[in-house]
């Protein structure tokens, strides 16, 4: 299901809708049901193997204060003020999930492929470290309203992407249409 939420009067209530169902059918509190998110590794396509069904795709949401490195799948600093983000596929899990921990959240984007040659294993290791930011989506670009929050990949310290405003947007209004 692919739902353009810039659109909607309240997305908030469809992330609420897919925690709902997750704990109804695994039979866990609400509480204990949070959103996780993966980030396409291409701009116009959706680059996704989705082996987990109750989730969807986000697109056309733009990205403030930072853009997106599509080869680190990381935050990066900005180019500009405002650039379109890859297809985002988000799905409901539970919290305390093990799979879901820090360690394999950080290292998915840098893991190599078992069979890699030296080169890219340097390559690998000089990519940077990645950390979690916990990056607001607003309704628009005014900010006013806080529709959820996206876990993104970046590299550390957090407090920098912080300072840049760095922010998801639903919908940014009518001058990029034309």
């Amino acid at each position: 299901m692919s739902v353009w939420m810039g659109g909607l009067a309240n997305p908030t209530a469809v992330f609420t809708a897919l925690r709902h169902e997750k704990s109804a059918l695994e039979g866990y509190m609400m509480s204990q049901i949070g959103i996780t998110c993966e980030v396409s590794t291409a701009i116009d396509t959706d680059s996704f193997e989705i082996v987990h069904e109750g989730g969807m795709y986000l697109r056309n949401v733009w990205l403030e204060g930072a853009c997106w490195d599509l080869e680190n799948g990381c935050l990066c600093i900005a180019g500009s003020t405002l650039v379109k983000m890859p297809s985002i596929y988000i799905r409901p899990v539970r919290i305390d999930d093990p799979t879901l921990g820090d360690e394999r959240r950080v290292s998915s984007a840098n893991q190599a492929s078992q069979h890699e040659d030296e080169s890219q294993a340097k390559e690998r290791t000089d990519r940077p470290e990645l950390a979690r930011y916990t990056c607001p989506v607003f309704m628009n670009r005014s900010r006013q309203i806080c529709a959820f929050t996206l876990e993104l990949s970046c590299p550390a310290p957090m407090e920098d992407w912080i300072l840049a405003g760095a922010a998801l947007i639903l919908d940014p209004g009518m001058c990029l249409v034309y």
